[in-house]
């Protein structure tokens, strides 16, 4: 009731009230536009191919689209925009305050910018490419992933969790750091390439220990400690020489069990950087099955400072 038809420019409504009953339907096969009262600048648009514009200046100009706030762009299909931002590329999203999604991407905050694949969330957060970065000022590079204020890893494929607050800028690949009571010392560090850190006091509730590591003897043998802190060596051939170690850390404590077989008498000679009491390695034990335990501390990368602890029984 009460609206009029019009057929001729401006296809305006009448002024009246109008009533739709629930049993009809309203049925729009273009576009439904509200504007201001200039007549020029659309505050509302709903297509029928998908798209949907609320605010002054909204737009969208792809395919199935959303842009709700002033200003606010979509520009690729299926992006999401709501704020004043741009969703752009298709499938991205953009919520806030000028913020930036590319294709894939999602962008939550005041300036927050995310590129192909991305996630940024927090003002100003930035990700590019398959990163994801959360919190104030947070970064993230290619497939790496910053969290917290200020987070700013520039290692590919790397995690930084930032809880100091200060900018934190760790650029090891593949890496993982935790920073808390500084921001340029990070109290813990996860790296596969480099080694992993603990920067402050650690307790561990629970066991804490090197697997045992065992290797049946040849004529040489050379320690590897990267394998474990603690190995054992079989002795099966009558004479073994126990060669400089590979991967000595200054500090560490290596302990070495030399078992003799179950025919004994196997002998055992050392390379120059095992460094025994008075320079004079022990004689050691050749009872079939008997153990002997030299413990190890590395003094420097060349340099380990021995002690033994002889005849052990192991059956």
């Amino acid at each position: 009731e009460g609206l009029a038809a019009h057929t001729t420019t401006p296809y305006s409504i009448y002024s009246a009230n109008g009533v739709i009953g629930t049993a009809r339907t309203a049925l729009i096969t273009d576009i439904l536009r509200f504007r201001d009262f200039t007549n020029s600048n659309d505050l509302f648009t709903l297509n029928s191919n998908g798209t949907f514009t609320l605010g002054l200046g909204a737009s969208s100009t792809g395919y199935r689209q959303v842009a709700i706030g002033n200003g606010a762009t979509a520009s690729g299909n299926f992006d999401i925009s709501i704020g004043t931002g741009t969703a752009s590329g298709g499938d991205s999203v953009a919520i806030g305050r000028s913020p930036g999604a590319f294709a894939y991407g999602v962008a939550i905050g005041n300036s927050a910018s995310a590129g192909i694949n991305g996630i940024a969330m927090g003002q100003s957060s930035s990700a590019t490419g398959n990163g994801v970065a959360i919190g104030f000022d947070a970064e993230a590079t290619a497939s790496s992933i910053g969290l917290g204020a200020n987070a700013k890893g520039t290692g590919n494929n790397s995690i930084t969790l930032n809880a100091n607050g200060g900018a934190v800028t760790p650029s090891a690949a593949n890496a993982f750091n935790v920073f808390m009571s500084s921001n340029t010392t990070p109290d813990l560090t996860i790296d596969a390439t480099n080694g992993s850190t603990v920067n402050s006091n650690l307790k561990v509730t629970g066991q804490g220990y090197s697997e045992l590591h065992t290797v049946t003897s040849a004529a040489s043998i050379t320690p590897d400690w990267d394998n474990s802190n603690v190995q054992t060596f079989e002795l099966t051939s009558a004479s073994t020489t126990i060669v400089n170690p590979s991967n000595i850390k200054p500090g560490a404590t290596y302990i070495l069990i030399l078992k003799q077989d179950s025919t004994g008498g196997r002998t055992v000679s050392f390379g120059t950087q095992y460094n025994f009491p008075a320079d004079t390695a022990p004689t050691l034990t050749t009872t079939a099955n008997k153990a002997d335990v030299i413990t190890l501390v590395a003094y420097s990368s060349t340099v380990l400072m021995c002690t033994s602890v002889l005849d052990f029984t192991t059956t």
